[in-house]
């Protein structure tokens, strides 16, 4: 009777244990940046700009009241490489540095992002601003430039942040030689009047 009640203990403490194991979290997704040959040249049908993404992005298209939204975006293995285009009825290039305000209040009431850098850039004669913010697990570098009726935002972003800044400078190099790489490709291919 006694081994009755010790084999019927080990049989549901074993069956406990099976079905009480947690599973494990997945692992951790670690930026990886792209080979030579994932890297792809885009034109974008307008012909209004040029960059090489690191993949073939994926095009949305979506009307926000009287503003067209246009995002080109390649995802891969923890990091965003993104052009986005907000077209607006009328020139706005006089109130640039409005924009470039609201465009910085909009990635700062993400959560719990904070704005790390800010500093003035420029691309083919138009002047911008690239801001760099951190949300802890997210890491994003974005350049803003108001072209006419249009403002373009550029960023590259990689996610696991605190992963990778606190165990792999290796990778946090590569990602910033690969945002550099992804800037340096992007052209404005309209005239600066």
């Amino acid at each position: 009777m006694r081994s009755f009640f010790f084999t019927i203990t080990i049989v549901f403490a074993s069956i406990a244990a099976a079905f009480g194991q947690a599973t494990p979290p997945p692992p951790a997704l670690i930026y990886a940046p792209p080979t030579v040959t994932e890297i792809q040249s885009f034109t974008s049908a307008d012909k209004s700009f040029s960059v090489a993404f690191p993949g073939k992005p994926e095009v949305e298209e979506k009307m926000m009241g009287n503003a067209k939204v246009s995002s080109f975006r390649v995802y891969r293995k923890g990091s965003n490489s993104v052009i986005g285009i907000t077209d607006f009825l009328r020139d706005i290039s006089a109130n640039s540095e409005r924009a470039f305000k609201m465009v910085r209040e909009r990635m700062l009431a993400k959560g719990d992002a904070k704005l790390i850098s800010e500093k003035d850039v420029t691309v083919d004669g138009y002047a911008g601003k690239e801001f760099v913010t951190d949300s802890g697990s997210t890491h994003r570098v974005s350049r803003v430039f108001v072209v006419r009726e249009r403002i373009y935002e550029i960023y590259v972003d990689a996610v696991n942040w605190d992963i990778l800044t606190k165990d792999l400078p290796n990778v946090v190099a590569a990602f910033e030689k690969e945002t550099a790489r992804f800037f340096a490709s992007f052209h404005l291919t309209q005239p600066k009047q």
